[in-house]
């Protein structure tokens, strides 16, 4: 039996648990029309059952009949396929029950300059325009919706409104909106419209990401009338339990410390490096300028900017590191009590604490996870497998927030963390020393410059075929930053500014401050080298969706057998690599108002359009399409955006009269024109659709 198990690898099929939970989570999101539940769960329930009979029949049948080999092979696949239909199913029935208890009510009506009452429960400041001219954009979140009764006349509406679940988002300007306050009541004059339809096949899909976040609406803040409570006190609780049922009393706590460390880490440290430390401390990015990001971003820092296991990683360590050795200096305690297992027990409170601060995200999630599992297994005594920690991360985040799989957070987190993990695994045992007592400490000594070589270079790799796809854009030089930023802010950042956040407790420590404050300095210098350097910008035209899906699920293949049957993949990941290279944009976009044209169209009819001379995106209005040209022009590897002559505009609006007199207002063409000149096109369209999330994009 033991030679079955080698074999067979049967303590390797948990891994696959995750993947085939996200076929079932997917192939549920993909579908056209919303499958009944009760139908739903009445087969899942059905088929689980079924196949756990089967299951353990056969397995009954391979552990007594162990001794005909000819026959296992069949057997024990047909056990792998069995749990992983298992997982499928489990996946499906795990996005029905999420979007069944979502619920997020539509708001059916589009409002034009209403008057508008309700309550702040978030506030978010957002860079927009470019680097050279930035401008600072507001965000509001609006719960305990109220209308006049004018504008409220719609008896859906009306319905909406009773609920109590409507939630409104709500932009603009910082000096509209400089003198509002978190849970303030506030009256406002406002244009209220639905979450926009997907601009591109693959791209942010807007209704879909409300739907999950509670999101009803959307708006453009004209006016505000009246704001009471602009700035809540700061040591008397906020009782709005009565204004919303929405808001729980908790989540006002956690907003209110979050929302006081802000304020107070702004107060010691400079303009230039507060917005980088509240990213760090609170996960509050809102701050940072067009141009902090975009050199973190051409640096390959960007990830910092994101709490996630490195931060996790390092404050539950730190507080591990510190309970063990003041609770060591407890005799009595240290007496009665193993001092390591305390800790670790200790450290999983302020792990959540941490998570909760700043604001949950699906990377900080699995961070918590397995510090969580790590801990615990300190507790027994035992050392946790890494491959599998992250299976269980990921199957518990799956399983709870199934939307999470198309969350770019959770989708780097998750693949920078395997690819570190799975090179662990396969050569932890791998000797980099010699037999010479001189070069056995030579490598020693770097052996952690080395071990931070390797961690970059394969944290860049796993990750780069989701960046290609998700942000049309790559550094090469990211291996650099990295090297030169995460030592800096392993070893000095997060220590200091962690010790001087808990000093906050009485005041502040000056000193403190002034060494994160430094410290945080020469980060934003390092992003501004390195994001100087050649290649620290390369784009790329977005490759094609099964592409970038067959090089990950063959490089999950590949990774977690140790047999021979893990060779299965490489021609699947030669041929996701293929098409991932050979994938080609669309040539022209259309919408019912506007044009978007790509350098890659050619000459016709000896018409030049002038975009095959120059690598500009041409648009047929910037007024009407300045949105739609930087999606679209994104989704081509371009980054300028010109506007088309009027003779241009004319010409191909003659020669797509036809298209766009037949589109629809929530549809978008997509054509794309092959070497001999001809066009074939692929329609976006939700007519068709009916799922709960685009529901809220469709109007009365």
């Amino acid at each position: 039996m033991g030679k079955f198990v080698d074999t067979f690898e049967t303590h390797r099929w948990r891994l696959f648990f995750p993947v085939f939970v996200s076929f079932g989570i997917s192939v549920y999101y993909w579908l056209s029309n919303e499958p009944s539940s009760t139908l739903t769960y009445s087969i899942s329930s059905f088929l689980l059952s079924l196949l756990v009979l089967i299951f353990k029949r056969i397995k009954k049948q391979i552990l007594s009949d162990s001794a005909r080999i000819e026959r296992l092979p069949a057997l024990t696949w047909s056990l792998f396929l069995l749990q992983m239909v298992m997982c499928f199913i489990v996946g499906f029935c795990a996005a029905t029950i999420r979007t069944n208890c979502v619920r997020t009510p539509a708001f059916p009506k589009e409002l034009l300059d209403t008057t508008i009452r309700g309550v702040i429960e978030s506030i978010e400041d957002v860079p927009r325009g470019t680097p050279e001219r930035q401008r600072i954009i507001r965000r509001i979140i609006l719960a305990d919706i109220k209308l006049p009764s004018k504008a409220s006349n719609s008896p859906k509406l009306r319905d909406a409104l009773n609920s109590k679940g409507i939630k409104i988002r709500l932009q603009g300007t910082l000096k509209k909106l400089n003198k509002v306050g978190l849970f303030s009541r506030i009256t406002l004059r406002a244009h209220i419209f639905p979450p926009p339809f997907p601009l591109t096949l693959h791209g942010y899909d807007a209704p879909f990401d409300a739907y999950f976040k509670g999101i009803s609406a959307f708006g453009k803040l004209k006016e505000v009338h009246k704001c009471a409570n602009d700035e809540p006190p700061q040591n008397t609780p906020l009782n709005t339990a009565s204004a919303t049922n929405s808001i729980t009393q908790s989540t006002h706590s956690i907003q209110k410390i979050r929302f006081a460390l802000k304020q107070r880490i702004e107060t010691f440290l400079n303009p230039r490096t507060a917005p980088i430390a509240n990213a760090l401390i609170v996960g509050d990015k809102s701050g940072i300028t067009l141009r902090s990001r975009e050199n973190f971003t051409k640096s390959g820092l960007s990830h910092i900017l994101a709490i996630s296991g490195l931060h996790m990683g390092l404050l539950s360590l730190m507080i591990f590191f510190m309970l063990s050795k003041v609770l060591a200096l407890v005799p009595n305690l240290a007496e009665m009590f193993p001092v390591k297992k305390l800790s670790a027990l200790l450290t999983i409170p302020v792990a959540l604490f941490y998570l909760l601060l700043s604001g949950g995200s699906f990377s900080a999630m699995r961070s918590f996870i397995m510090v969580c599992i790590s801990m615990i297994a300190i507790l027994v005594d035992e050392n946790p497998i890494s491959l599998h920690c992250i299976a269980i991360a990921a199957l518990i985040i799956l399983l709870l927030y199934p939307e999470s799989l198309y969350s770019i957070s959770f989708q780097l987190s998750f693949a920078s963390v395997f690819g570190l993990c799975s090179f662990h695994e396969k050569f932890q045992n791998a000797y980099w020393g010699s037999k010479s007592a001189v070069l056995a400490k030579l490598f020693r000594v770097l052996n952690p410059i080395q071990q931070s070589i390797l961690s970059t270079f394969i944290a860049t790799i796993a990750t780069a075929p989701i960046i290609v796809y998700s942000f049309q854009r790559f550094t090469f030089v990211g291996a650099i930053g990295n090297l030169l930023a995460i030592p800096l802010l392993s070893f000095f950042i997060m220590p200091v500014g962690i010790l001087a956040t808990i000093s906050l407790i009485w005041g502040g420590s000056g000193l403190l401050f002034r060494m994160f404050n430094i410290s945080l300095d020469m980060l934003i210098n390092i992003t501004e080298r390195v994001a100087s350097l050649p290649f620290s910008d390369c784009l790329f035209a977005k490759p094609s969706c099964v592409s970038v899906i067959l090089i990950i699920l063959s490089i999950i293949w590949l990774v977690v057998w140790n047999e021979s049957k893990r060779l299965w993949s490489i021609p699947f990941l030669l041929l996701g690599l293929v098409l991932f290279f050979m994938t080609t944009s669309p040539s022209i976009f259309i919408t019912h108002n506007v044009i978007g044209i790509s350098p890659n169209v050619r000459r016709d009819d000896g018409f030049s359009i002038g975009a095959n001379d120059s690598r500009k995106f041409l648009i047929s209005s910037r007024r009407f399409g300045g949105f739609h040209a930087k999606v679209w022009a994104q989704e081509c590897g371009l980054k300028d955006i010109d506007e088309m002559t009027e003779e241009q505009v004319e010409y191909w609006q003659e020669r797509l009269e036809k298209a766009q007199n037949s589109i629809a207002e929530d549809e978008v063409i997509f054509m794309w024109q092959d070497r001999h000149g001809r066009f074939s096109a692929k329609t976006l369209s939700f007519v068709g659709k009916n799922r709960p999330w685009y529901a809220l994009a469709r109007k009365d």
